[in-house]
């Protein structure tokens, strides 16, 4: 098993779960400007995926996430593990997972370098295609812009995911790949995103989902994320405690010197 893919799936998986955000101030009422024209097709089904879940402005109020849950991995059937996760806007991120009888393993980016610390102290860089994705992921502000770095964003249907009837967003990445966004029909919450993840056998077409949002502080929170493609690297994710706040220093997610 080799820990920086034991890891890596789930950075996308902890990134999308939005975390609470302090109330923003009360403000005077701004001077009346004109009407801004209302999203249609694909604009407005994230739009509305974004104030399902609590407003661009709440969301943004935020900088720090930190998120505790329950993991469970593919390669250990029936082992559940501690999994803990710390993230600072714009892109710097700290993961870890506890190993039975083993350690722990965190990875950690600080933006332009990613790292994974093994059981021991043992550091590795983190390179190639493992890292572009992980930089991609560590994106704080993808949750309330899943459609950035996408073009030809058109809407494709409905479809279900399980037995939730969703409208599908698809969009191509800058390299011609494929991703699809659903959106709950009832809720506008986003309720599964197929794109590529990084795995032992390289780059594969993954599909996260998206359950049980619970508000938390006034902005949705989904508690429970389940990756179940690619089946070398799927997983279950139940988030147990969500939290904001503090002020992390930027060193906090550097590589750390053996």
């Amino acid at each position: 098993m080799d820990p920086k893919t034991v890891l890596l799936p789930v950075l996308a998986a902890a990134l999308a779960f939005s975390s609470p955000a302090a109330e923003p101030a009360a403000k005077p009422a701004p001077e009346a400007k004109p009407t801004a024209p209302v999203p249609t097709g694909a604009a407005a089904l994230i739009a509305r995926h974004v104030k399902a879940l609590g407003g661009e402005e709440a969301l943004r109020a935020q900088t720090v996430r930190s998120l505790k849950g329950d993991l469970e991995l593919a390669v250990m059937p029936g082992v559940t593990v501690n999994f803990v996760s710390l993230a600072k806007a714009p892109d710097k991120l700290l993961q870890a997972i506890d190993i039975p009888n083993g350690g722990t393993i965190v990875v950690g980016t600080d933006g332009p370098a990613a790292w994974v610390s093994m059981p021991g102290g043992n550091v590795q860089d983190i390179t190639g295609d493992q890292l572009k994705d992980l930089v991609r992921q560590a994106d704080f502000w993808r949750p309330i812009e899943p459609g950035r770095g996408l073009g030809k964003l058109a809407v494709k249907g409905t479809e279900k995911v399980g037995e939730v009837p969703c409208d599908v967003v698809e969009g191509i990445t800058a390299d011609g790949k494929t991703e699809k966004l659903f959106f709950a029909t009832a809720t506008g919450l986003l309720a599964r995103w197929d794109h590529e993840a990084y795995t032992d056998a390289g780059m594969q077409p993954a599909q996260d989902i998206y359950e049980d949002y619970k508000e938390v502080g006034g902005i949705k929170v989904a508690h429970r994320l389940l990756r179940t493609k690619p089946d070398t690297a799927t997983f279950t994710l139940r988030v147990t405690d969500v939290g904001t706040g503090g002020n992390p220093e930027d060193s906090k997610f550097k590589k750390p010197t053996q």
